[in-house]
């Protein structure tokens, strides 16, 4: 897709975007972009995910090698 595309495929979803942040994402923006594609496709929101993904770091925050198997 062209920059022009792209742009006018995400104002559609009212996230309008400019020609700057397409050349140079910030991550912050390439988050954005990401969530809002997983909710148009998917449902899934960042929101839903969030509690997943801490439980998921915490456990890997675990000293005890294989409290996993536990």
């Amino acid at each position: 897709m062209t920059l022009p595309e792209i742009m006018n495929s995400l104002a559609g979803w009212n996230m309008p975007v400019s020609h700057e942040q397409l050349l140079r994402p910030s991550p912050d923006f390439v988050q954005t972009v990401y969530c809002t594609c997983l909710q148009q496709v998917s449902n899934i929101t960042h929101e839903s995910l969030s509690d997943p993904v801490q439980a998921a770091l915490s456990s890997l925050e675990d000293t005890n090698p294989v409290s996993w198997l536990l």
